[in-house]
């Protein structure tokens, strides 16, 4: 208490205006602060955009590979069938006596 009465009048206008100071500087920050973060974010934004359409690119082309492979494969055994019919019934009905006795 003995210290708050012995300051002067200019030594609260200077507490003042330090106090006024630091406020603009504490705002100055925030204002920064702000600004970085929102930077942040739309740099993450960004990366995660990107990521998602290399993801979705990567998985565009495995389904356009599987679907191709696939009707490749169907097209073999269509093409084999066609070429030895005989032989292709008597496979077909040995794999379903075999899964009928595993069943």
């Amino acid at each position: 208490m003995a210290y708050s009465s012995t300051r002067g009048r200019g030594q609260d206008l200077s507490t003042d205006e330090a106090i006024a100071a630091l406020t603009e500087r504490f705002d100055q920050f925030a204002q920064q602060f702000g600004q970085s973060a929102r930077e942040a974010g739309n740099s993450v934004s960004s990366a995660v955009d990107d990521g998602r359409r290399q993801v979705r690119n990567i998985a565009d082309e495995s389904y356009r590979d599987i679907r191709r492979h696939t009707q490749e494969g169907v097209e073999n055994v269509s093409h084999r069938i066609e070429k030895n019919p005989l032989s292709s019934v008597v496979v077909a009905l040995a794999a379903g006596i075999l899964i009928g006795k595993l069943l």
